[in-house]
């Protein structure tokens, strides 16, 4: 926080400032302030800042993009509060127990690159011990995180992006009620029923395809729109989805033998909007 170089960028989005605090200052507010009021301080900060309009030139299509994703903060080989989650590593008779601490981060990400943090969700000890796979614990942090994260910013125009782990119905039905966008990352072993109708799709809508350069790569755009996602109880739930895919391809130079090759990789994401070739290229640079 004493380089210059933190300074100058805060007085780019926020001109009035000044000073920062000095880190010993900042020490003893942290000593005496209790831990849920941190994330009650960034929250409101963050809303003060909407209501000024101090992000209006660093929004993606007029939406403050929140992106959503685990992570791990510490880890020990000895338990330090109960709340800790717990694990095996190693094999045999070396398997050692590892506490630590797994949470669920929302961050609002700005055009020029800078983010900032919004709020956390912390996996439940209960959740995690019972639960038998990382995919159901963290989807339901998300369900919890996206509770809060609709009661503090109930008007914002939001728009989620996340990881394959979410590409699921409930997931889709909370940002739809909520009306906020999203691109959630489309994994080709998930969703089997999703990927067979936009692939047919995408053989008989030719037109739906779009190619363009991104820097030195050749990327290629195919969609489709309006596939019907069955899941539930016997399917009887339903959500309308849109599926985008990018091919990409380069040219890359062999350092061992220096011989050119042709590298091609592909993605492919879950969209909230129609895809269009007006807002294919906009929507994949989220």
């Amino acid at each position: 926080m004493s380089r210059p170089i933190l300074l100058e960028n805060l007085k780019a989005m926020f001109p009035e400032l000044e000073t920062l605090p000095h880190a010993d200052t900042l020490e003893r507010l942290l000593e005496r302030i209790e831990v849920t009021q941190i994330q009650d301080c960034m929250i409101e900060l963050l809303k003060d800042l909407i209501r000024r309009k101090k992000f209006k030139n660093y929004l993606h299509n007029k939406h403050y993009l929140i992106a959503i994703d685990g992570t791990q903060k510490i880890c020990r080989g000895y338990q330090w509060a109960s709340e800790c989650l717990k694990r095996q590593v190693g094999s045999g008779e070396e398997k050692q127990p590892q506490y630590y601490v797994y949470v669920l981060e929302a961050v609002l990400v700005l055009n020029n690159g800078i983010t900032l943090p919004v709020m956390s969700e912390f996996l439940k000890n209960e959740g995690y011990q019972c639960e038998a796979t990382k995919q159901d614990c963290e989807r339901k942090a998300f369900y919890r995180l996206a509770q809060k994260l609709k009661a503090f910013f109930p008007k914002t125009r939001i728009a989620v992006v996340v990881d394959g782990l979410y590409a699921c119905g409930p997931v889709f039905r909370i940002c739809r009620k909520n009306q906020w966008d999203y691109m959630i990352v489309l994994k080709e072993d998930s969703l089997k029923g999703v990927w067979h109708e936009a692939e047919g799709l995408m053989k008989l809508e030719q037109e739906n395809r779009l190619e363009c350069m991104w820097g030195d790569r050749l990327q290629v755009y195919r969609w489709a729109n309006d596939i019907e996602y069955c899941y539930g109880e016997n399917g009887r739930k339903k959500e309308i989805l849109h599926v985008v895919i990018c091919e990409e391809s380069w040219e890359e130079t062999n350092r061992n033998t220096g011989e050119v090759e042709k590298k091609i990789t592909r993605y492919a994401w879950i969209s909230a909007k129609r895809i269009t070739k007006s807002n294919v290229f906009s929507l994949l640079k989220l």
